[in-house]
């Protein structure tokens, strides 16, 4: 508890002292003089500004002054934008006149008058809009932007209050009455200047409504398709604005479904009725022209990347109807590929046959790159990461890379070449081979394997793979029993497939949707190893928006393995963290390094990374398990400091020594808030979770939370 407790104290510390709140501002007037550069520049009777909010107002006429020099212009442009500022804070009376002492001294004396605040806002000739609450919004809205909503008297500033009533003027031609003016408002100082009453007239004029509308042409389609595409307007008031878009809308409903050329023009003049209002018709005249195809690609500017790559992620389109929504939706995915500096591709119509050729016009963007890449994480201790990229592979436009990861932990090296279009189909090749040694808590492990992956996704959302990885695997015990770690050298050759539906609405930062996947693999000696298991693994992810940039996002994952054949012979293991658990229950020989461990930033909070679970009984160390269940539940909520966010959250979750025992029992649990700060490629995360009953069980203790630095999602 008491790290819990220093943790929010730390938060709070750095929240009040980042926004202030230790530092007392200083009063107006205090300081009047400034300098820009070694020009002194003193502003006599201000009185109701510091000098900070002067020369934040000021910046550009004294940036300019700095470096320009003091000259009457540039006396004149400070003296013009100090009197421009003030008027915009209610000084509607202030007058400035400025002295240019010599070149290094400017005096401005400024006259404030008296701050003027707004006062009561009527409307006149106002018939049929007699609750004035919006328009007095419109009039004070422009003003409310610039001042805290604590100050319930806001100042009267002429500028403002003009844009108001354009704005009252805009609602009234929006509801049909288009003759409608808003005059310049009669304004009246009162209780010494310090307060203005306005009064604005309105001249509403008749209102406007739709008449008789009607649609003729060559409509292709039957009429009340048509006619449904714009019903929706037609009982709202008049306006232009509307017509145009209901002419609009027709005319994108044709292009979009393969008239290239479609035109719809559109007869309606509502001086025909009169000035005093009533029902205008209007009428709908649908030019089609030809149903368009895709036909032909020319590809220009392309230098080691060959052209053929881009005809063929445009091939699909061949001979298909003129679609712009599905020509954009293969743009987007040629400029993720990161091959293209600039991407052009322009539509040219072929009038013999109706057929559109694309002309695409590329720079490339450098196919070939270095990165090096630093990070951190409770778990692994300080990260640096190398990596070379070809993205371009002998022109074909597929990505190589071989990366290189270094932390306290773990050294790695991967070579992993992609094939995002197998043999000019849709799916997808990835051969990865790696290696790797990591120095974990209960044992060390070398390994190298070799992943072959074939998937596919299916409109966008949903997608599907398979794939075979052949392992092999050497462990030695660190700490703990040699009976515990299973078999210390396997080759373990994998045959699996993955099914996932997506339908979060970024990857990267999703802000509401959800995500789902099952993932079943078997290990058999038929495949050429010399372990065998199944396994299994479920996951749901659910991102709910809650009022204003509020985030309520919930989950749910659960895995089991199950040995068989000769790795399913059993030795004696100490029980789990369940206190209702005898103390000694059966393992298997599944090797450690197959089984689950929980624990960490990504599911259990309160626990340091992969120490939730059965543990050895002499060192109390983490063993692994064959079945987890985890379940989570995070609030993240807008901090006003440095784009951060702050989140809440609750985990639960087991490990369990046996395949069998998978389910909700003697779940454990974790109670904690944190910070996230978004980046492009993901959030970092501060979180803290305290275990609100901690059990110890001989060498087993465990804490009473634990601190997790981490970045990506939690689950």
């Amino acid at each position: 508890m008491p790290l819990a407790r220093q943790f929010v104290l730390v938060l709070l510390a750095f929240a009040f002292t980042s926004c202030g709140l230790f530092h007392p501002k200083p009063k107006p007037g205090a300081a009047t003089t400034t300098r820009a550069g070694n020009v002194v520049v003193d502003f006599q009777g201000v009185t109701g500004f510091t000098e900070a909010d002067l020369r934040d107002a000021l910046f550009d006429p004294l940036d300019t002054i700095q470096h320009d020099g003091l000259r009457p212009a540039t006396a004149d442009d400070v003296a013009f934008f100090l009197e421009l500022y003030y008027r915009k804070s209610g000084y509607v009376f202030v007058s400035t006149t400025y002295t240019i002492l010599n070149a290094q001294h400017l005096v401005l004396k400024v006259d404030e008058g008296p701050l003027v605040v707004l006062g009561d806002i009527r409307f006149t000739g106002n018939d049929h809009y007699k609750d004035v609450s919006n328009f007095q919004q419109y009039i004070i809205g422009q003003t409310r932007e610039r001042f805290p909503s604590s100050r319930k008297e806001l100042p009267y500033v002429d500028t403002d209050v003009q844009k108001g009533t354009d704005l009252v003027q805009r609602f009234y031609l929006s509801e049909g009455y288009l003759n409608a003016q808003v005059g310049t408002p009669t304004v009246e100082f009162v209780d010494g200047r310090s307060r203005a009453n306005l009064t604005i007239p309105v001249v509403e004029g008749g209102r406007y409504r739709f008449g008789d509308v009607s649609i003729d042409g060559n409509l292709v389609y039957p009429p009340a398709q048509v006619r449904k595409l714009i019903a929706d307007q037609i009982p709202l008031p008049y306006t232009r604005p509307r017509v145009d878009a209901m002419q609009a809308r027709l005319e994108d409903y044709y292009k979009t479904h393969g008239y290239y050329t479609a035109q719809v023009t559109v007869e309606s003049d509502p001086t025909i009725v009169g000035t005093a209002g009533g029902s205008v018709s209007a009428r709908f005249t649908v030019k089609p022209g030809p149903l368009y195809h895709f036909d032909g690609v020319r590809v220009t500017g392309t230098d080691r990347l060959k052209p053929e790559y881009v005809r063929n992620r445009l091939r699909a389109l061949h001979g298909k109807v003129y679609d712009p929504k599905v020509l954009d939706e293969m743009y987007q995915e040629l400029i993720k590929t990161g091959l293209f500096a600039q991407l052009k591709v322009d539509t040219v119509p072929q009038p013999d046959d109706a057929t559109l050729r694309l002309d695409v016009g590329v720079r490339e963007s450098k196919a070939r790159e270095f990165g090096v890449s630093l990070g951190y994480g409770t778990f692994e201790g300080p990260i640096i990461g190398f990596e070379l990229r070809d993205r371009d592979l002998m022109g074909t436009g597929r990505p190589i890379s071989f990366t290189v990861d270094y932390s306290t932990r773990t050294i790695s090296g991967e070579l992993l070449y992609v094939d995002p279009h197998l043999f000019e189909t849709d799916y997808e090749l990835r051969v990865r081979l790696d290696a790797l040694t990591r120095d974990l808590d209960t044992y060390k492990k070398n390994e190298e394997d070799l992943l072959v992956q074939l998937s596919r996704t299916i409109r966008k959302h949903y997608n599907f793979s398979g794939f075979l990885q052949v392992d092999n695997v050497k462990t030695t015990a660190r700490h703990v029993q040699d009976l515990n770690l299973g078999k210390s050298s396997y080759n373990a050759d994998i045959l699996g497939g993955t099914a996932s539906i997506d339908l979060r609405d970024n990857p990267v930062a999703p802000t509401k949707g959800l995500i789902t996947s099952i993932t079943a693999d078997v290990a058999s000696s038929a495949l050429g190893g010399n372990v065998d298991f199944v396994r299994g693994t479920y996951r749901l992810t659910y991102l709910q928006p809650i009022g204003k940039n509020q985030l309520l996002i919930v989950g749910f994952r659960v895995g089991v393995i199950k040995p068989f054949g000769e790795t399913g012979g059993t030795f004696r293991v100490n029980a789990d963290n369940d206190p209702k658990t005898p103390p000694i229950s059966e393992g298997s020989l599944l090797p450690i390094d197959e089984r689950f461990f929980t624990g960490g930033s990504t599911s259990v909070r309160s626990f340091t990374e992969r120490d939730l679970g059965p543990y050895d009984r002499n060192t109390g160390y983490p063993i692994g398990g064959q079945a987890f269940t985890l379940l989570n539940a995070e609030y993240q909520f807008p901090l006003k400091l440095a784009d951060l966010k702050g989140a809440v959250f609750v985990d639960a979750g087991n490990l369990k020594s046996r395949a069998e025992d998978v389910g909700f029992s003697n779940l454990r649990y974790a109670v904690g808030a944190g910070v996230r700060y978004n980046l492009p490629i993901g959030p970092l995360r501060l979180d803290y979770g305290e275990n609100p009953a901690p059990y110890h069980h001989g060498r087993h203790r465990e804490h009473n939370g634990a601190f997790q630095f981490s970045f990506g999602f939690a689950f």
